[in-house]
């Protein structure tokens, strides 16, 4: 969601609050008290509203409700107040945690949590899937994806002959390199949760691995047997 958040959304005007396992309303007025200053001749800020699965739900449901039901929500530590602008027109994104630990859907989860956000604003809730928001395939990815299926198919073992290095076939059309990469996360890494987070970090983690088939160590082996498949397995397995 994160990263789907970051390349759709977010512009040069977005500002960033992370709310994890607590909710100081002092550094968030005073936050959105300096933003708002800020963004004084900006007719069109947007606020970026990260919320960890560990947040305090009930403190930020009330906190929800002063800023988007009254208008307004106050330090009362300091006595800022915070208000929004009537004559500004504010954007608000807002990411959402979900685990499927309860076996609820994503609906579900967001009116449970969030019933404030539910009940003025149901409409506008975007889930990130596989289906809507793919893993996106850039050079990275395309390696990992290459060498994995030179390992699917067997020929990962090669060896160099008549001087000419161990090399393979870019693959150009995404939706194959994606699959690659999918059948090795759901073979060797199922255990781990279901979401977009985790499959990044897993298609990195291999491909800082998997680097090692550019090298010369391997692109040039010409004595050492079942070299390719011995790597990959020690990548899958440690």
């Amino acid at each position: 969601k994160t990263h789907r958040i970051n390349t759709k959304y977010k512009n040069d005007d977005t500002r960033c609050f992370s709310i994890n396992d607590k909710l100081n309303i002092s550094t968030l007025t005073s936050s959105f008290l300096s933003f708002d200053m800020l963004m004084s001749n900006n007719p069109s800020p947007s606020i970026y509203l990260n919320i960890s699965i560990h947040a305090p739900f009930e403190d930020l449901n009330r906190t929800l409700f002063l800023l988007f039901i009254c208008g307004v929500f106050i330090d009362y530590n300091s006595g800022l107040i915070y208000s929004l602008s009537k004559i500004k027109s504010w954007k608000f994104i807002i990411e959402i945690p979900y685990s499927d630990k309860f076996k609820i859907s994503v609906k579900e989860n967001f009116e449970q949590i969030l019933p404030i956000l539910s009940i003025i604003n149901p409409f506008s809730l975007e889930e990130v899937t596989s289906d809507n928001y793919p893993l996106f395939i850039g050079e990275q990815e395309e390696l990992v994806a290459r060498f994995l299926k030179a390992f699917e198919n067997h020929k990962i073992d090669n060896m160099m002959k008549n001087e000419k290095p161990i090399s393979f076939e870019p693959i150009t059309n995404s939706d194959e390199a994606r699959q690659y990469i999918y059948n090795c996360i759901n073979k060797n890494a199922f255990e781990l949760p279901q979401n977009k987070l985790y499959e990044l970090s897993f298609t990195k983690f291999l491909y800082r691995r998997i680097r090692f088939f550019t090298g010369h160590f391997y692109c040039l082996n010409e004595t050492i047997k079942n070299l390719g498949s011995t790597v990959m397995k020690q990548i899958m397995f440690n």
